[in-house]
């Protein structure tokens, strides 16, 4: 005897739902429910550390970055624009989601907290963060047999 699973077709309400099942894009896409955090590379340089934040369409205005007790942290709130003109025509279908987002980064005691430089380019973040003289490698020296 053999027994067969069988699943009913699912119906779509429209051609959207049934791209999203076929390319398997889960629901919460394009909706408040999304969330995301951006992307961070930290690199180690002999002077200083550099903590790179994937922002893209972004404005420097966006962000606030801020140094309290030993977090460093990076925030940016974009405001949505819902409105469109009948000019520019009716969404059928809308993933651009702007909202907002917070990382904090622990600062060793390593870092200079009172040196702490940021640029934005090309989408990229970038905050340099100065070592303590201390924290930098020396050199090797010799030391003499007396």
């Amino acid at each position: 005897m053999n027994i067969l699973n069988y699943a009913k077709p699912v119906q779509h309400k429209n051609l959207s739902q049934a791209l999203d099942n076929f390319f398997n894009i889960p629901d919460s896409v394009g909706t408040k429910l999304s969330y995301s955090k951006p992307s961070v590379n930290i690199r180690e340089n002999k002077d200083s550390y550099a903590i790179e934040i994937a922002a893209p369409g972004l404005k420097k205005e966006h962000f606030n970055i801020l140094v309290e007790k030993d977090q460093l942290i990076v925030e940016a709130t974009i405001e949505s624009n819902s409105e469109t003109s009948e000019d520019e025509g009716k969404y059928t279908r809308r993933e651009f989601n702007f909202g907002s987002f917070r990382r904090s980064f622990h600062i060793s005691d390593k870092i200079n907290s009172e040196k702490i430089d940021a640029q934005y380019e090309d989408g990229i973040l970038t905050l340099t963060l100065d070592k303590r003289e201390e924290a930098k490698d020396k050199p090797a020296r010799t030391i003499t047999i007396s």
